[in-house]
């Protein structure tokens, strides 16, 4: 469903809203209300016939989906050839924040000095908003961060869509954390009841992109597994 949706260049992401709403931007620069091909209808029944869901609403955005993620591949770049220079460093976390289709870094020392660094040696698009950062994010690796997880906590993830390749899913915290995940994921085939993990192709690099979940927000999130695991023979949703 997202694959298709992401594949054209007036589509600028989608997020839920506090009432529980599917949203989907529209890139302001594809819209012409004086023709029927252009206007916001005509996108709304585009949306629909990709996606096969009619419980959205329309929202103009500034950027599209491919130009965020191009400059998050920069940033990825950037970070993997400049991993032990300084302004590399001052980088904590970056992500894309669906809800206000721009992306946020996080750096660290924040301040004029360190944000005139960081326009001048890794980039200058204003669809990046620097801040100060929060605290370094604490991985799996590090202390576990997920197996603290109680019954005060309440990450609720609901599947839009599963095909044998990918898989669509609206993450919702409930909780009063913030969490920050990553892309790596694992898939689990039940065999004769018991849940086993799936071997991944090998040589295969998982994007270190940072994805936020504050607390009391939801977003739409895809699964593609089709570059690490292949296509499953089989699908289905419990």
């Amino acid at each position: 469903m997202l694959e298709y949706l992401e594949k054209n260049d007036f589509y600028g992401g989608m997020f839920i809203d506090d009432s529980g709403q599917l949203v989907i931007y529209i890139v302001n620069s594809f819209i012409d209300n004086s023709r029927s091909d252009t206007s916001i209808d005509a996108y709304r029944n585009k949306i629909h016939n990709i996606i096969n869901y009619d419980d959205f609403r329309i929202e103009i955005a500034d950027y599209s989906w491919k130009e965020l993620n191009s400059t998050m591949d920069e940033l990825n770049e950037f970070k993997e050839r400049n991993s032990n220079e300084s302004v590399a460093l001052k980088i904590n976390i970056y992500f894309i924040l669906d809800a206000e289709n721009k992306i946020i870094v996080e750096l660290d020392e924040f301040n004029d000095e360190r944000v005139y660094e960081f326009k001048s040696l890794v980039n200058n698009s204003d669809m990046i908003e620097r801040v100060e950062s929060t605290g370094r994010v604490r991985n799996e690796e590090d202390d576990k961060l997920f197996n603290d997880l109680n019954n005060d906590t309440f990450v609720y993830i609901t599947p839009l869509e599963i095909t044998q390749t990918s898989g669509t899913f609206i993450l919702d915290n409930k909780s009063d954390k913030d969490f920050h995940f990553g892309k790596n994921f694992i898939l689990e085939i039940k065999d004769d009841y018991i849940w086993k993990e799936l071997d991944r192709f090998n040589n295969v690099i998982v994007s270190d992109i940072a994805i936020r979940l504050p607390s009391g927000s939801s977003i739409v999130n895809e699964v593609n597994w089709e570059h690490t695991h292949g296509e499953l023979s089989k699908v289905c949703i419990e």
